[in-house]
């Protein structure tokens, strides 16, 4: 009875190992995605109207307090 439980606990446990150095192992693979960036400030005639109202709208938190 012993030496199953144990034989039962190092075969779940070898299991995760190998899993574990082999990540590809388990679950479905997806392609890489490729590399993107988002913009990191205002672009254009609509990027200047967020960015006043943004500042409009930090004005008039700030002159409520």
């Amino acid at each position: 009875m012993l030496n199953e439980k144990n034989s039962e606990n190092s075969s779940t446990s070898d299991f995760l190992y190998s899993a574990a150095l082999e990540p590809n192992a388990i679950g479905p693979t997806f392609p890489p995605l490729r590399p993107f960036s988002l913009p990191t400030g205002p672009t254009g005639s609509i990027g200047r109207f967020i960015l006043s109202l943004l500042i409009i709208i930090n004005l008039s938190i700030l002159l409520k307090r």
